[in-house]
């Protein structure tokens, strides 16, 4: 974005300033889809947990038969 306070500058600062403003978008854009691409992975190839009776709570457990 461009401050409408400032006055005019060379044409080569602006030129390198969207030059930066378009690496910092790239780089942001970059780490955006690393992060994404890395959960993407976990869930491919990390194993679901087991869907069965995985109940270790004590709270849970019926009492045993007297």
């Amino acid at each position: 974005m461009t401050d409408q306070n400032h006055p005019k500058t060379d044409p080569q600062a602006e030129e390198r300033d969207r030059r930066e403003q378009r690496m910092m978008w790239m780089f942001s854009a970059g780490i955006a889809l690393l992060i994404l691409g890395m959960m993407g992975a976990n869930m491919l190839f990390h194993n679901p947990s087991p869907t069965g009776d995985t109940d270790v709570s004590a709270q849970s457990r019926q009492a045993p038969a007297e």
